[in-house]
Order: structure tokens, then sequence, then C-alpha cells
């Protein structure tokens, strides 16, 4: 599967599971799927956006909690989950941290 073709729909079904993050070749880091939330649209297109610029996917975020031992930058890491299987690289940033971990977010245009 391509990024590109990543929705909303592929993770709903996996709130709250577990997935793999990998750090080093030989190093994951543990992460639960926390929330998926919706990025609306904008109300309008500018008038010199072409028909080909026009989204082939509602944008969402992925929300992740990993533990607040693990202090990663942000960048492309890879992912894996235990029914979804390898998942193409993903840029997630880190959006805080409270008692439970460390939360980060991949968002997708």
């Amino acid at each position: 599967m391509q990024l590109d073709e990543l929705t909303r729909e592929h993770f709903e079904s996996y709130l709250h599971s577990s997935f793999k993050i990998w750090v080093t070749p030989t190093a994951a880091v543990e992460a639960m799927l926390m929330q998926i939330e919706a990025i609306p649209l904008p109300p309008f297109r500018p008038p010199w956006a072409a028909a080909e610029d026009a989204p082939r996917r509602t944008p969402f975020s992925l929300l992740f909690r990993l533990p607040l031992t693990a202090n990663l930058p942000q960048r492309m890491y890879h992912f894996e989950h235990a029914q979804l299987g390898d998942l193409p690289d993903l840029f997630i940033a880190p959006i805080g941290m409270d008692g439970n971990g460390r939360y980060y977010e991949a968002v997708f245009n």
C-alpha cells in the first residue's frame, strides 16, 4: 500500500490498538493509536487551483501515545501493525505529553 492510498477508514478498526514504530532497523517502540480525526477541507477552492489539485482523500490525522521513555524527534518512521502489516513510512511530530505518555501526530493531506 502506498502512502497516498491510506484513508481514515483504513485505521478506524484499529483505534486503541498497538503499532510498532521502528526507530532503528533492530529497535521498535510500541505506540497506541488514540485518536483519528478528520481535517475539514477549506470551504472554497482558490480560482487558480486546477481540477487535478483537488484532494484525492479527505485529510485526517492520527494521534499516537508512546511511552514516556520514548522521546523521538520528528521525522519519518517505519510503522507496523499486527493486522495491517507494514505501512509506508509516516512523518510524525511530537505534540505533547502527560503522565500517561508522549503524544505524536501523523497528518495525511
